[in-house]
């Protein structure tokens, strides 16, 4: 029995042993900074391949939308907050504009274009009730855009009293169902058309469209 419970011990020592020595090399290996290394080379070719391009996508030239005309500084004033919607390949985008564009005014509009796939449309002032005419003076700003079915709804921010909403902002709604015409505005945030109820001010709308059903936060 004492053999057997030598043999035993010997055996323990011989595999901690074996086990320290493990240890002492994978210390040793990480202090000379081989595996950092090996860990860095491995999280960077990780990264270049998830950012590489592959051959068949690439970004194209930057274009400036915000100008009627390709080469001309026909806009002269500030384009911001714009947002964009895709559908069949066709992008539309609403932006914010000073620019007194087809007698807009200089007071900030709502400006939409839409790309079919070819070239870039005209751009329209779609915060103005009438084409040509400066009806809206007040702020029309942070525009938001649905597209479903060809159908186009937009959504902005107004301090117009267009309607009686008194001059407090509100939230001003426009679509265009044919593709062609765009219906009349429309003051979403009043409870009642036509009356100044919501005396606060309604700001950052956004819009989303599914099944004909118009969500508007």
């Amino acid at each position: 029995m004492k053999k057997l419970g030598n043999k035993f011990k010997t055996i323990i020592i011989v595999v901690s042993i074996i086990f320290l020595s493990t240890l002492i090399i994978g210390w040793s290996s990480d202090l000379s900074g081989n595996s950092f290394e090996n860990e860095m080379n491995s999280t960077s070719t990780s990264s270049s391949s998830k950012h590489s391009r592959s051959g068949d996508f690439d970004w194209g030239e930057i274009e400036v939308i915000s100008e009627p005309i390709p080469g001309l500084n026909n806009n002269i004033n500030s384009s911001e907050n714009p947002k964009i919607a895709i559908e069949d390949d066709k992008i539309y985008v609403v932006w914010a504009d000073k620019t007194d564009y087809n007698g807009a005014g200089g007071d900030a509009d709502i400006f939409y274009r839409y790309f079919d796939g070819n070239d870039w449309s005209k751009i329209q002032v779609i915060s103005e009730p009438i084409d040509g005419l400066d009806l809206n003076n007040g702020t029309s700003n942070v525009p938001d855009i649905a597209v479903e079915n060809g159908k186009i709804y937009v959504v902005w921010l107004d301090n117009n009293n267009t309607n009686g909403a008194g001059i407090d902002t509100d939230i001003f709604f426009r679509c265009n169902l044919t593709g062609t015409k765009w219906e009349d505005i429309q003051i979403i945030s009043e409870p009642v058309q036509n009356q100044n109820f919501n005396t606060e001010s309604s700001v950052i709308p956004n819009i989303a469209v599914e099944n004909n059903r118009i969500f508007v936060v």
